[in-house]
């Protein structure tokens, strides 16, 4: 049970409910999450430091990693008390030991200001190079229907760009229709490893180890990451989540393997305008793609629809290919398709409304508006499973 000064939710906090909702709802694969956001809904000086946010939605992912990112500045060497709740750094106890609550308070005031610098200027730039498993068939559908199996990849929103690695990496295929285990990609006991179980159809030729390949890639971001700084490291391995254990480890893997092959990621605040400079500067015989994937949640509503209309001129004035891998909303605002909200059989705690929804929009001159839009796919937002879709 809580503590008496954190058994409610403040009702005159304007985040206070919001935390209360997520710890309910958003983190049933963390149940540490699930208690923190709930805590913190109860506790008026973390909630204070919310002030140091920028305008813009709240987004209790940010505030998890600031506290996640102290717990690993101290390390399994020098411990905080709440990082006995944490299985990144040991065994942790259990999340409703009674003494989490005065752990969490402690923690908070010690590491008040330090929490207070990292709301107020880091973003959470998760590289979740688990959706590799989903990007690799959805790069064979694009280059089937277009013909041209050399890729231009552009990732939009890349943070430390470990996602346009994806050819280095090895994925494994769990096949709920009794076809054996498939991997595709380079082996080696270093290499990132992306399991990822297939519900339903997935056509064999997607699945190809020469069905595409990466002619070019560029990423851009608005604070790109420095891998070569430990802690912007840090930063993004707090970004991940406390149990996920073979999460963390692929996260380590990818960062060591982006020593030998760097991404190319450059800052810049207006994205499209630099992908547009690019296409101007790629072979001809290559398939330009844009993609992004839980980038746009962070979009107002004006700004989404901006970002809509000039990436569809993109398509029909430049034959770009666009692939979207957002959660419902943002998927119907950008392509007008409505995502199925059903449970995906074999996933019964997948909540639909955390689905990643892959559209792709490219040329196509039976269109009224000169672009096709299609629905892939939809996964789990960290690529653990996949529902192809295809046509």
């Amino acid at each position: 049970m809580d503590t008496p000064t954190l058994c409610s939710p403040l009702a005159d906090h304007p985040h206070a409910a919001r935390y209360e909702r997520h710890g309910l709802h958003e983190f049933v694969e963390e149940p540490l999450y699930q208690r923190l956001c709930r805590l913190t809904a109860r506790h008026p000086a973390a909630l204070a430091l919310h002030e140091a946010l920028p305008p813009g939605p709240l987004r209790p992912t940010l505030w998890l990693a600031a506290l996640h990112e102290r717990v690993l500045a101290g390390g399994p060497a020098r411990p905080d008390a709440l990082a006995h709740w944490y299985a990144s750094v040991g065994a942790p106890r259990a999340v409703d030991d009674p003494a989490l609550p005065a752990a969490f308070d402690a923690f908070v005031t010690r590491h008040a200001e330090v929490l207070r610098q990292h709301l107020a200027l880091r973003g959470t730039q998760t590289n979740e190079v688990g959706r590799g498993a989903v990007l690799r068939p959805v790069l064979a559908e694009i280059a089937r229907l277009s013909g041209r199996p050399r890729l231009a990849l552009f990732d939009f929103g890349a943070s430390a760009g470990l996602n346009l690695n994806l050819a280095h990496y090895r994925a494994v295929y769990q096949f709920d229709d009794g076809r054996a285990d498939l991997a595709v990609g380079p082996a080696g006991e270093a290499t990132p490893t992306l399991p990822c179980r297939v519900h339903g159809p997935l056509p064999a030729p997607l699945l190809a180890p020469d069905a595409w390949t990466l002619a070019a890639t560029l990423g851009c971001d608005l604070q790109p990451v420095n891998l070569r700084d430990p802690l912007a490291r840090r930063w993004l391995s707090a970004c991940l989540w406390p149990r996920d254990a073979e999460r963390a480890e692929r996260l380590r893997r990818a960062m060591a393997l982006a020593e030998t092959h760097p991404p190319t990621v450059r800052a810049h605040t207006d994205g499209l305008s630099l992908l547009a400079n690019w296409l101007d500067r790629l072979p001809p015989d290559v398939t330009p793609v844009l993609w992004h994937s839980w980038v746009l949640a962070y979009f107002s509503p004006g700004t989404l629809a901006d970002f809509r209309r000039r990436a569809e001129a993109l398509v029909r004035e430049r034959g770009l290919w666009w692939l979207s891998a957002e959660d419902g909303p943002r998927t119907q605002a950008l392509s007008g398709l409505t995502p199925p909200a059903d449970p995906v059989a074999g996933e019964d705690r997948a909540d639909p409304a955390l689905h990643t929804f892959w559209v792709l929009s490219g040329p196509d001159a039976r269109s009224a508006d000169g672009i096709g839009r299609r629905l892939l796919a939809r996964t789990h937002p960290h690529g653990r499973w996949l529902a192809w879709a295809g046509d």
